[in-house]
């Protein structure tokens, strides 16, 4: 059996792979773990620095500051360092950890899945689990949900140790993985990402690629 989490934008260009199950990781509103701070109004933005760690963010971004707010910025891949980036561009999209621990003072703050929820009205799928063919999905279904049922009853001891490593609460880190993000996935998930490679498609940031399925 192989199957892994993969960014939804990266399981649009690997030939041949399939979803495994309903599992994957979505926000239906706001995510607090992809954050735009912003400088100048999103209209107005030139240059953006992203932290190139999560590419299925950064078309999210595009797509989002193309379709709402008519602009098509620069994008400069950097260390994720808040400072460091708005002291250099416009704006700067921060992910995980980075996301999660900024202070934000005197510059704009955009939530990504927020924003894909208000021009939508859908959740947004960051990643799905997916294998290298039909076979292979259906092989590694049953070992996923028993992956996620083990990791949904240990979520406060995860917590517990992610706080100590990155300098939050336990009870934020809680709240991020039982508020902010779910892990099945539905209808509505489903829909949301067809929709949203089939704007990357639109936009340029996907080739043509294989039929979504």
């Amino acid at each position: 059996m192989t199957a892994a989490l993969v960014p939804s934008i990266e399981w649009a260009r690997i030939p041949g792979s399939r979803r495994v199950g309903e599992f994957g990781i979505a926000s239906r509103a706001e995510v607090r773990s992809v954050l735009l701070l912003s400088k100048r109004p999103l209209d107005r933005i030139e240059d953006v620095a992203v932290d190139s760690n999560s590419r299925t963010s950064v078309a999210l971004l595009r797509l989002l500051l193309a379709r709402i707010h008519g602009v098509r910025p620069r994008f400069h891949p950097m260390e994720a360092d808040p400072g460091v980036m708005l002291g250099r561009w416009d704006a700067a999209l921060l992910i995980g950890d980075a996301a999660l621990a900024a202070r934000v003072t005197r510059v704009e703050a955009h939530d990504l899945a927020s924003m894909w929820n208000s021009l939508t009205g859908l959740p947004f799928v960051f990643a799905v689990w997916a294998a290298r063919d039909d076979e292979g999905a259906r092989r590694a279904a049953p070992a996923v949900e028993a992956g996620l049922q083990a990791g949904l009853e240990a979520l406060e001891e995860s917590a517990a140790r992610a706080a100590s490593r990155h300098g939050l609460s336990p009870a934020e880190i809680l709240s991020y993985l039982t508020r902010n993000i779910h892990y099945r996935l539905g209808p509505d998930e489903a829909t949301s990402l067809d929709l949203f490679l089939e704007m990357c498609r639109e936009e340029g940031c996907l080739g043509a690629g294989r039929p979504v399925t």
